[in-house]
């Protein structure tokens, strides 16, 4: 079988479980390269860059957008049923909001509060998300997983001190004012 080609794997695959819905059409592509090997006569297979996967484009559907702000809705149940320093960041924005209310802070301080709020719950959603993801990937402990679920959870750290620090800017005032009266 000189000069023959025959299948040569030089790098590792890593199969990934994927849903997919009866039916449903899907295109998976792998981008390659076929290199000679020196002296032999045989082919190298070399990917190029990532899987890609894509949908044929839908047509709008009021029923599927719909359905979209349900899977949402599950999401933040789901987030709120099993992170509790969500449930810790909601008890704090509660508090600022009945701060805010009780102070009537300004709408300028309002805009600054309902920012510093979101920030911080958006971040410990994207945290949530991505955690679950980096399990299903890597469910055993993989030094690589826990740097990189370490880094999202710092970035939550730091939106959270700069909400904390943003409820300080807004409330110093009108704790101040409180006390002088």
């Amino acid at each position: 079988m000189d000069g023959a080609l025959s299948p040569i794997s030089t790098w590792p695959l890593q199969l990934i479980p994927l849903q997919i819905r009866v039916g449903e059409p899907i295109r998976i592509q792998l981008n390659c390269t076929a290199e000679p090997v020196a002296g032999n006569g045989k082919l190298a297979i070399k990917p190029i860059g990532a899987v890609s996967m894509s949908k044929p484009p839908e047509a709008f559907s009021l029923a599927k957008r719909i359905r979209s702000f349900r899977y949402a809705l599950q999401g933040l149940g789901f987030a709120l049923a099993s992170q509790h320093n969500l449930r810790i960041q909601l008890v704090a924005a509660v508090a600022a909001i009945v701060l805010g209310v009780v102070w009537r802070v300004s709408a300028d301080d309002w805009r600054w509060l309902v920012i510093a709020i979101v920030m911080v719950l958006a971040a410990e959603l994207v945290n949530t998300a991505f955690e679950h993801l980096c399990d299903v990937v890597q469910p055993e402990l993989h030094a690589s997983v826990k740097a990189a679920k370490d880094v999202a959870a710092g970035a939550v750290l730091v939106v959270a001190i700069g909400a904390a620090v943003i409820g300080a800017l807004v409330f110093w005032p009108y704790l101040v004012n409180q006390f002088r009266q």
